[in-house]
């Protein structure tokens, strides 16, 4: 935190001396630009002291009150003094400015003018000592921002890691770039002049500041992200530039463009080949997330330093004017800046890595329509408007379609798919039983999607897909039975995992989990319904059989049989159709299992009682019922040895009461066993939030026999059936 706030109180001191230093100069009002022919400069109409000076006028010269006359020619308020040819126009330079500056700080200022159609004109005015901060242009403010924008984002780099070499390296690129475009921001965008004191330390101090964040990078690609060459290398290239520093201030060098210009066109060189060394190692090492990096680096380099050098050093170098206004200009230094310190950061790189390149499609295809354009106008001389047309429709029309082929193409190569191509193979996983069987296909999808180069067990512990390693890895949470997975290096590697990756794998997993789950509830519901028909069957057929096997008339035989066969058919449909009253099902049981009973020899003792009718029984409850009474009579038969059985029944509180009794030999409660018949009501009963109770006897007596109670809610139950609500009406 003291690094940071050291370096943030560094850069609003830099800021703060631009904007005194840049206002502390006298203020006439002028809006000075060079004409068509440039040799003359127009006065446009201000608000300060030379209000009344009419638009179009050309300044020819300022004259102070010693009566000296200083012109004004077409380098007076040019924008960059090392766009000069030689160090002998830099000298009349800076004692052109000197002279009008000291002209400015008179009371009286004479400006010398020239009127359309060449007439002359002289007018006085009284400059105001300071110039309004609101006067400073948009490039002024540009400029600051840039400056302060690219130390506070080296500052807390470094900040975050002071001992390492590469934070450090792009810590001096952000003071480098401060000082640079801080001190062009004064003298660029002056109203007509500087005294030559202020061009003597910021033209300098300009070209430090560029030449300061040269080294840093230098510095940055022979140390990040591996190491060229030996350690003390970065520490020659920064003595290499303080000495060109020396000769240039000291006119050692002679030519002045070359002094100036030629150090920063070789420091940009030397950065391009310092890429490539970096790209070349990476590649050899299989090291991915350099290699994600330096695609940043590169693209930053290009669009940034590349396109400031290419439109701003290299014409001054071959004697040309500057392609772009310098000052607009540092807004590349300050992308190319801005990708190096995400970079170095390492801070997601594998997403910048996809980012980059599309911010190439798009600086292409800005460039091609800044090329066609040009050619339109300077090639075919036509006017700029039809010229801009023309541009946009190629462009749209041939560019765009291209950039989309490449973009498809670019995403095939990089095995970018979509989980829809392959929800038949997670079906095929999903609805695989093997367990091993079913994670080798498992890994054959992963594999068929990510084309990773290994695929091995990952951590437990996650709960959504994630990269780890910076992109190398891509973990996927355990899809029970199958473990987690973890994938390294995607697409045969040759990039690195991404967020979209993350994505697809989260779409993956989630439908592998809803199949997987839909295939457990489907075995799930068959297992049950199996279950439900082999206790119909063995609760309902079986004493129905049992009764039409006894019975001694064929006519009631048939009748069973018919019967048997409409609640088989009842079974298979799942108790299905309208409600039934609870008093017609309990005299329909009546006559059946009594005619049963008493075919089998056994009497029954099955008082009508009180009256059930009235009660409406849901198809469910109606089928446990008549299923747990046909069960109870059904072991009374076959297991009890009894010669009578009692049945009765109550309805209190919206409940039923069934008892059935029998005088049979009854059963051991602490060593017998239920059988299967037991259990069946048992489920039955409890499913429908019942209590089912088995005793050796009648509550109250000591004579033998079995005593089962049945208790069934006819109102809504602790289980609603699939028909919805299970009433009584009385």
């Amino acid at each position: 935190m003291r690094i940071f706030l050291a370096v943030g109180l560094f850069g609003l001191a830099l800021v703060v001396a631009a904007v005194v230093l840049a206002t502390r100069q006298p203020w006439l009002g002028l809006d000075l630009r060079l004409d068509d022919t440039g040799q003359a400069v127009l006065i446009e109409k201000s608000e300060g002291p030379a209000v009344l000076i009419s638009e179009w006028y050309r300044l020819e010269g300022v004259e102070g009150e010693d009566g000296v006359r200083v012109p004004v020619g077409p380098t007076t308020i040019i924008e960059e003094p090392d766009q000069l040819s030689d160090f002998d126009t830099l000298d009349l330079f800076r004692a052109e400015q000197d002279g009008i500056a000291r002209a400015m700080r008179s009371d009286l200022v004479t400006l010398h003018l020239a009127a359309p159609g060449d007439v002359t004109r002289e007018v006085t005015v009284t400059p105001r000592p300071h110039r309004p901060i609101s006067d400073l242009p948009a490039m002024f403010w540009v400029q600051v921002f840039v400056g302060l924008s690219g130390i506070l984002i080296g500052g807390w780099i470094w900040s975050l890691a002071p001992g390492r070499r590469p934070q450090a390296f792009l810590m001096l690129t952000g003071v480098g770039l401060a000082l640079s475009s801080t001190a062009a921001a004064i003298y660029s965008t002056r109203e007509l002049a500087l005294p030559a004191s202020y061009f003597q330390v910021l033209g300098p101090l300009n070209l430090t500041g560029s030449l300061t964040f040269g080294a840093g990078v230098i510095g940055l690609f022979l140390s990040y992200p591996a190491q060229i060459g030996p350690r003390w290398l970065a520490l020659v290239q920064v003595g290499v530039i303080a000495a060109w520093l020396v000769g240039a201030f000291t006119r050692v060098i002679p030519d002045y463009t070359f002094a100036y210009q030629l150090p920063i066109a070789t420091a940009m060189l030397v950065l391009v080949l310092l890429v490539a060394l970096q790209f070349r190692r990476a590649r050899k090492a299989k090291d991915l997330p350099a290699r994600a990096a330096l695609r940043l680096f590169g693209l930053s380099v290009l669009i940034g330093a590349g396109s400031f050098v290419g439109l701003v050093t290299v014409p001054q170098l071959l004697g040309l004017e500057a392609q772009v206004s310098q000052g607009y200009a540092f807004t590349l230094f300050l992308i190319c800046y801005l990708g190096l310190a995400l970079a170095v950061r390492r801070h997601r790189i594998f997403n910048l890595d996809q980012w980059a390149f599309r911010i190439l499609f798009f600086a292409v295809g800005a460039l091609f329509l800044v090329c066609l354009d040009a050619a339109l106008i300077y090639g075919l001389s036509l006017e700029r408007a039809p010229a801009l047309g023309i541009a946009l429709f190629t462009v749209a029309f041939f560019y765009l379609p291209f950039r989309e082929a490449v973009s498809r193409r670019f995403a095939r190569w990089r095995g970018q798919t979509t989980v829809e191509a392959f929800f038949r193979d997670v079906s095929t996983v999903a609805l695989t039983k093997d367990p091993q069987e079913q994670a080798l296909r498992w890994d054959e999808l992963l594999q068929a999607m990510f084309q990773p180069l290994f695929i091995e067990t990952g951590p437990n512990v996650t709960e959504h897909a994630e990269l780890a390693g910076e992109g190398v890895f891509l973990v996927l949470p355990a899809v029970a039975p199958l473990p987690s997975r973890q994938l390294k290096w995607a697409a045969g590697g040759r990039r690195l995992f991404s967020d979209s990756d993350v994505q697809k794998a989260e779409e993956l997993v989630d439908i592998l989990s809803q199949l997987i789950e839909s295939r457990k509830a489907y075995e799930t519901g068959a297992a049950e319904e199996r279950s439900r028909i082999a206790r119909d069957i063995h609760d309902n057929i079986g004493i129905q059989l049992l009764g039409a096997l006894h019975s001694q008339d064929p006519k009631r035989k048939d009748v069973l049989i018919r019967e048997t066969l409409a609640d088989l058919r009842e079974i298979i449909d799942n108790q299905t159709g309208p409600g039934l009253d609870l008093g017609n099902l309990i005299a329909d049981l009546r006559l059946e299992l009594s005619e049963v009973l008493e075919a089998a020899g056994l009497s029954v003792n099955w008082p009508l009682g009180a009256n059930l009718t009235g009660y409406n029984l849901s198809p469910r409850i109606a089928h446990a019922l008549r299923s747990v009474l046909r069960e109870c009579v059904n072991n009374a038969i076959r297991h009890a040895g009894a010669r009578e059985v009692g049945v009765g029944f109550d309805v209190q509180k919206g409940h039923v009461r069934i008892t059935v009794t029998d005088d049979g030999r009854g059963f051991d409660p602490n060593a017998d066993v239920f059988g299967q018949g037991v259990q069946n009501m048992l489920v039955r009963v409890s499913a429908l939030g019942g209590h089912l109770k088995v005793s050796p006897a009648a509550p109250g007596t000591d004579r033998p026999g079995t005593h089962i109670l049945v208790d069934l809610p006819l109102m809504r139950g602790a289980i609603d059936d699939d028909d919805g609500m299970m009433e009584a009406a009385q």
